[in-house]
């Protein structure tokens, strides 16, 4: 009689559960995607003409790699999320492999002085680099999982910034791109900022590096803007000096 009850409440959950999809973020999704290719056939049309003889070339082909990324995207949304759990690390170590790969090997090709691909078959590349985005997008969330409580200690959040951290300085050392490695180290921050009980931290943490960024960018301009003025002022002294002696 007990199994009875058992087995009838079990299945009254089953019944009760329900499948969540997030329509709204789908939503949210679909308009960059249209709002990039538009941006994309405004900046390439010309080029496109000029080269290849079709000012859509660029337009039809990250079209049908976004149409390409919706379907997987929905397959893996049907998946059970915690099976990558199992291949966080190796995705990982694999995705440090693939940077040095591009690094060291003769796999990589350069493109307008940056070694950051792989060469694939029909004329396109590959970036490692976006491969380490998804890496630590599965790792990080493992590595807290497997810290607990932990996370929340100064030990452990230092921990998962410096997993972060080496990442980040991989992809920046072995590919030379400093903006998919603030990416992959802002994922990082992002990550543990979610999980943290002590957010204020992070928020006073992000103030002051952004006072720092502002500060930093206007000095440097200063600077330039004062070699560049005592370069050009210099050159003139130099023509005038030049003009005299002749005269």
């Amino acid at each position: 009689m007990a199994q009875r009850i058992k087995s009838r409440r079990r299945k009254a959950v089953k019944k009760q559960a329900v499948h969540y999809f997030d329509y709204s973020l789908l939503a949210i999704i679909i308009f960059l995607m249209c709002f990039g290719l538009v941006m994309l056939y405004s900046i390439s049309s010309y080029e496109a003409r000029t080269e290849y003889g079709d000012g859509m070339y660029f337009l039809k082909r990250q079209g049908l790699i976004g149409l390409g990324s919706i379907v997987v995207m929905m397959w893996v949304s049907r998946l059970d999320y915690h099976m990558f759990s199992k291949y966080a690390t190796m995705s990982y170590w694999g995705s440090m492999l693939l940077l040095a790969l591009v690094k060291f090997t003769p796999l990589g090709i350069e493109v307008n002085g940056a070694r950051r691909w792989f060469r694939l078959p029909a004329n396109q590349s590959f970036q490692p680099a976006e491969i380490m985005k998804i890496a630590v997008i599965i790792f990080i969330p493992y590595l807290i999982c497997r810290m607990g409580n932990k996370v929340h200690t100064l030990k452990g959040s230092l921990g998962v910034v410096e997993w972060g951290g080496l990442a980040a300085l991989g992809v920046y050392v072995l590919t030379d791109n400093l903006s998919s490695a603030i990416i992959v180290m802002g994922i990082s921050c992002c990550i543990l900022f979610v999980v943290h009980k002590k957010q204020k931290i992070f928020l006073w943490i992000a103030g002051g590096g952004l006072a720092v960024f502002v500060a930093g960018s206007y000095i440097l301009g200063s600077s330039r803007h004062r070699t560049s003025a005592a370069s050009a002022t210099k050159e003139l002294i130099r023509e005038d000096s030049k003009k005299n002696t002749k005269s």
